[in-house]
């Protein structure tokens, strides 16, 4: 995943899966450790802010080096381009571009960031890969084999290209791990609160969290699926996860999706789904179409274009999801009415915390039998039960708590849809600006 790689050509020779390729001793990089030893040596030893920012040490390091002709690190200094393809060397008419997108937020909160920071040390100055410790040195591994002179790619991890144009300043097309982010809670103001939040805590899941809908198929994962699966619960059926000899076990299959808790559930929470992601669509300023017929400019800039890709990706993500919920609904919609028998769990099925999506293991750590009881005495059960009596169902958009009547569960989710319009924006980019880096 990067536009430029490395050659093996002066090596004359293949590389195996697993073979150290590249190697470079301590001495020659430059760290925190080399910052405090030049120059900027005095000023690291008194600023606590250069103390407690290793990025910004490791910045000023550069830059020193940079005015220093004799400097051991000019030959490579030299091969550094001039400017970067960041927001932050973005023009105004370019990062106009991002509007909408969820990554806008933190552009902006980078933005700010680095502007109180150069103001501070103006006032001040007056102006990855591993780690061996053994050998000390910091070393390369191939991920796969190559042969002699085969270009090698830099992995930079599973980012989404919201990560890739904020921090690296290129966007990767057909980027399988790219994402859409989303944050979804369960209202204090339910009036079944109590009840979903101890089974989403036997799950491991937290009652607000920001979730993800992904570019590949399932648009949700493992988690997500758990955690709408419980927010869409009767009453009933989290009694079913609280209560009984096989309590335990609807905890451990809510993140499968071969074992809905019933037909009725999965109805909700992908028509859920499906009214979710159609108003995130909504909340966009131009539409798939328009995208596509402005790229087909050629007089774009080169972030101009990276930024319309961006908002365009979100856009796709989401049309994907309202799609395949919708085809959800309707293929559960049809097992309900058939009255088709539910799966039932075996004990003997080992994956049931994973989904489809490679990357995506759900992370519900789910307590051992002794943990187990030591939840039930934490929490009676059915106190929990009898307090889920005095509130009503509801959600959580980013900080902001829904107040409901005494609609029943279907119209409390009707109601959240339409009342989510107004904030569905907010609920996802709320999530972005949520994140500090």
């Amino acid at each position: 995943m990067c536009r430029s790689g490395l050659w093996l050509r002066k090596y004359g020779k293949s590389k195996k899966a697993e073979e150290l390729f590249l190697w470079v001793p301590r001495k020659l990089l430059m760290t925190v450790e080399s910052a405090k030893n030049s120059v900027l040596g005095p000023l690291y030893s008194q600023d606590r802010i250069l103390q407690a920012m290793g990025n910004i040490a490791l910045a000023f390091h550069l830059l020193c080096e940079r005015a220093s002709p004799n400097s051991f690190w000019q030959p490579y200094i030299q091969t550094l381009p001039s400017e970067y393809d960041t927001p932050l060397y973005f023009e105004e008419d370019e990062v106009r571009y991002l509007q909408s997108t969820q990554a806008i937020h933190d552009v902006f909160s980078q933005y700010k960031n680095t502007a109180r920071q150069y103001a501070y040390f103006y006032k001040v100055i007056q102006i990855t890969t591993g780690y061996n410790l053994e050998d000390d040195r910091c070393e390369c591994v191939a991920l796969q084999d190559f042969r002699a002179g085969e270009q090698i790619y830099i992995f930079y991890g599973t980012r989404s290209n919201a990560e890739f144009v904020i921090h690296s300043g290129f966007f990767f097309d057909n980027n399988s791990h790219d994402r859409v982010k989303i944050k979804l809670g369960v209202s204090k103001s339910d009036r079944l609160y109590a009840m979903k939040a101890e089974v989403l805590a036997r799950a491991g899941i937290p009652t607000s969290s920001v979730f993800a809908l992904h570019f590949t198929e399932p648009p949700i994962s493992a988690q997500l699926l758990a955690f709408l699966r419980v927010f869409c619960m009767t009453e009933e059926e989290l009694k079913e996860h609280l209560l009984g000899d096989s309590a335990i076990d609807r905890i451990f299959t809510l993140g499968n999706s071969e074992f809905p808790v019933s037909w009725d559930n999965e109805v909700k929470l992908w028509t859920f789904l499906e009214d979710r992601a159609s108003l995130l669509l909504k909340t966009y300023k131009t539409t798939i179409e328009e995208d596509k017929s402005v790229l087909k400019n050629h007089d774009l800039s080169v972030r101009a274009k990276m930024a319309i890709k961006l908002r365009l990706g979100e856009k796709e993500i989401l049309e994907k999801a309202v799609k395949s919920a919708a085809v959800n609904r309707e293929y559960y919609r049809q097992q309900m009415e058939e009255k088709a028998p539910l799966p039932k769990y075996e004990e003997s099925n080992l994956g049931l915390l994973e989904s489809s999506v490679g990357d995506s293991r759900l992370p519900l750590v789910l307590r051992n039998l002794e943990e187990e009881a030591g939840v039930q005495d934490a929490l009676n059960i059915r106190e929990a039960i009898s307090k889920a009596k005095a509130t009503e169902n509801g959600l959580v958009n980013g900080e902001n708590s829904i107040p409901n009547g005494t609609r029943s569960e279907n119209e409390s989710l009707n109601q959240e849809s339409k009342r989510a319009v107004e904030d569905a924006k907010g609920s996802s980019s709320d999530s972005t600006a949520g994140v500090k880096e």
